[in-house]
């Protein structure tokens, strides 16, 4: 009986830890520069919230560099938040 009682918290214990350690949301890559790819380069993606959000998909949204190559961090869609500053809109009437 005094194995149980000293088996049982210490199983609480390490679920607990491998519970919080699994459940971080923030990934480690997300706090270097961000780039996207355009289908044919990759090129700096801004700040998330202010130049870009990742939609929900499957697919990689932004990558890192590690050493000489690009690695994926967020995945969803890459979605620019405003246009491009040559785009502007015509004045309205």
């Amino acid at each position: 009986m005094n194995k149980a009682k000293f088996v049982i918290p210490v199983i609480a214990i390490v679920i607990g830890v491998l519970t919080a350690f699994g459940s971080t949301t923030k990934q480690a890559c997300t706090g270097v520069p961000q780039y996207y790819f355009n289908g044919s380069l990759y090129s700096p993606a801004g700040v998330l919230g202010k130049d870009y959000i990742c939609l929900n998909g499957t697919s990689t949204c932004t990558y890192y560099t590690a050493g000489n190559t690009y690695q994926p961090c967020q995945s969803g869609i890459y979605t620019p938040l405003h246009a491009n500053s040559s785009q502007k809109c015509p004045p309205n009437p």
